[in-house]
């Protein structure tokens, strides 16, 4: 009986806690750009704290890359070959690790643009070499709520 309840309470517990990945798609018309465009998105929900969120360079009648405008938390982000991200002078993105295995931002070939707050907490992984190469932009980088030298790990 105890294991069973175990694992009932274990199920619950990742069912609640489950993350979720969204695609962005973009080309919304009149919000092509906007990453609070739940159109934008392949599930049709913005991307929440408990987000992969995955960005492609996908050609669907538009390049349509996303624009960060406002403040934003997701559970990571993956930008892909192509691809590009842009942070806005009043644009935020925070990732928090707290609850889930994150390395918060990662590159497989597309590019960061910051010119906002980029605040990363509790990443399981942290490399300042692979910031220095996807990262370009006059923004902000905390790591875990501290600044870091975004100059130093800016491309230029």
């Amino acid at each position: 009986m105890k294991t069973l309840i175990i694992t009932i309470l274990t199920l619950v517990s990742t069912t609640i806690f489950a993350q979720n990945t969204a695609t962005w798609k973009g080309g919304t018309p009149g919000n092509e750009t906007k990453w609070n465009e739940s159109k934008n998105w392949s599930d049709n929900q913005i991307p929440d704290e408990n987000t992969n969120v995955i960005i492609k360079f996908m050609n669907t009648g538009h390049f349509a890359q996303p624009v960060v405008e406002e403040t934003v938390e997701v559970g990571s982000i993956e930008l892909h070959a192509g691809a590009y991200l842009t942070i806005t002078e009043s644009g935020q993105v925070l990732i928090d690790g707290s609850e889930f295995y994150t390395i918060g931002i990662v590159s497989y070939g597309g590019n960061l643009i910051n010119e906002g707050v980029i605040n990363l907490i509790n990443i399981d992984q942290f490399s300042s070499t692979h910031f220095q190469e996807i990262i370009s932009g006059n923004g902000t980088v905390l790591l875990d709520n501290q600044p870091i030298n975004a100059k130093y790990y800016a491309k230029k």
